[in-house]
């Protein structure tokens, strides 16, 4: 489980990346620039989140404990 700040990381990244491609960046040929824009944004996301685990930032698990039934309540 990552934080956000990985997933808003890699979000951006990708944006600015097709954004750069699209209206001022270097002639990519017929690749398509939003696989380009995939690719660094899970390439950041990828980083971002191991860097987050790496410091001990990352989010801890969330554990769920079970609900007990009201008293007088019949199950099924």
């Amino acid at each position: 489980m990552t934080g956000t700040a990985p997933v808003l990381l890699g979000l951006l990244a990708g944006e600015v990346v097709v954004v750069w491609l699209t209206f001022g960046g270097p002639a990519v040929g017929t690749v398509n620039v939003g696989i380009v824009g995939l690719v660094v944004n899970i390439a950041v996301l990828t980083v971002a989140a191991a860097a987050e685990r790496a410091t001990g930032h990352a989010p801890a698990p969330r554990v769920e404990e079970p609900v007990a039934a009201p008293s007088g309540s019949v199950r099924v």
